[in-house]
């Protein structure tokens, strides 16, 4: 079944509102040079040494083993934020990805935003 939520921890509208919110606005504080696409992405392949890495929202992250939050790409720093508990959602700077390392984005289907 499709999760109806895209944030992960999101039980409702009004919580998975408010999840992006503070990603926005920790990005707006800390990156004030960064614009945020309007939508999240699914997932993203980013390419490290030869071999194609899926990031997903919903799964782990491999650098942290926290669960990947949201997705953003930002044109204007050239970059795709990814938001963590502790990376970018509640404290710290979103992990970021260079856009000459993603190969594909997805994007999300047949959810709310």
């Amino acid at each position: 079944m499709a999760r109806q939520f895209i944030v992960p921890l999101a039980h409702n509208r009004q919580e998975q509102t408010a999840l992006l919110a503070a990603m926005r606005e920790t990005v707006r504080q800390r990156l004030p040079d960064a614009q945020l696409a309007a939508a999240p992405l699914a997932s993203l392949a980013t390419i490290q040494e030869g071999c194609t890495f899926w990031l997903e929202v919903g799964r782990p992250h491999p650098e942290n083993d926290e669960v990947i939050m949201a997705i953003f790409h930002d044109p204007q720093q050239e970059a795709f934020l990814i938001f963590t508990p502790s990376q970018g959602v509640w404290q710290n700077l979103p992990l970021a990805v260079p856009a000459e390392r993603v190969g594909e984005t997805r994007a999300f289907r047949g959810t709310t935003l």
